[in-house]
């Protein structure tokens, strides 16, 4: 197919989607190479700094939960029995600990 030679999204805001077709990136991918590694880096990090963005602009809106609600709804349609509650912060999402936290959120026991 010839459009799978073509950049996977010319109008991306990400360097690897704009000059790199999917089909080369799976092809370094499968030959271990290194640019592979770097190129999907890259494309990673873009995405994580845009999530973080919109969490932080979340918070800034006051809004936090009903985002993170909207997050879960994003999947794909299908209930996993593992898969966390819609809310999670809700009490089904809360584990208990037998140990005590700290001030940083870590289980110290």
């Amino acid at each position: 197919m010839r459009t799978k030679n073509r950049p996977s999204n010319r109008a991306a805001p990400v360097y690897t989607c704009r000059n790199y077709s999917r089909a080369y990136l799976r092809h370094l991918y499968l030959a271990e190479e290194i640019l592979a590694m770097r190129l999907n880096t890259i494309h990673n990090l873009h995405f994580y700094l845009a999530f973080m963005r919109e969490i932080r602009q979340a918070i800034d809106e006051e809004r936090l939960k009903e985002w993170a609600k909207s997050c879960y709804s994003q999947g794909n349609g299908e209930e996993d029995e593992g898969a966390p509650s819609a809310d999670p912060w809700g009490s089904s999402s809360r584990r208990k600990s037998a140990g005590k936290k700290s001030q940083v959120g870590l289980i110290v026991k």
